[in-house]
């Protein structure tokens, strides 16, 4: 595509077989069924967005989304009656991304047309290399690496036609949260209320 989208459907069938991922017998049953774990973020961001905004929906967009179940900071969003965006360049995440009601993407996130390498580790996580060893696709300690072009936030904001007030920004990126939202991002066309940073660089 000359304007760098590209469409990707999923078939899921009516009933769930599973994903062979660590959290298989989620994928069996909803995984909006609230008897199975209230909360699933690793540091409580979750439980502390839903106190924050008293219960009420709003809009969110997951940065580094990963699986749909396991640790996430946004699935319990959508068990009250959140909508959002799903942003994640993992190939691995995509199918259990799927099971989920946010809109998703496959991205990296970062200036605009960049090629930066990603190397993605055999559990599933992913993190931005730009200074990879080798920086060209292959399989190196285990990991896969492969090379990606970026693309900025506020790019794919708009795609998603997200409204203007995102009421939480989930950033999970490995320390490159600086790449996510630099300088260029326009704060006065999104207004972002909450913003979570999982295991920030230290700038």
């Amino acid at each position: 595509s000359t304007s760098g989208w590209k469409t990707l459907a999923v078939y899921l069938g009516v009933e769930s077989i599973g994903t062979g991922g660590k959290d298989d017998h989620v994928y069996s049953q909803s995984i909006y069924d609230n008897k199975w774990r209230d909360y699933h973020s690793e540091g409580g961001q979750d439980k502390s967005v839903i106190e924050l905004f008293d219960h009420k929906p709003g809009y969110f967009v997951d940065v580094g989304a990963g699986d749909a179940v396991y640790r996430s900071n946004t699935l319990v969003l959508e068990r009250y009656n959140w909508e959002g965006l799903c942003i994640e360049p993992n190939p691995l995440h995509w199918v259990s991304l799927a099971h989920r009601k946010c809109a998703i993407v496959g991205a990296v996130v970062g200036s605009r047309g960049d090629v930066v390498s990603m190397t993605f580790s055999n559990q599933g996580s992913g993190n931005l290399q730009q200074n990879a060893p080798a920086n060209k696709p292959g399989v190196h300690n285990g990991n896969l690496v492969l090379r990606r072009r970026s693309v900025p936030l506020q790019d794919l904001l708009r795609e998603a036609k997200a409204p203007r007030v995102i009421h939480y920004l989930s950033l999970d990126v490995m320390g490159s949260e600086d790449v996510v939202i630099d300088s260029s991002f326009p704060f006065n066309e999104f207004a972002i209320m909450v913003i979570s940073v999982q295991d920030p660089s230290e700038k």
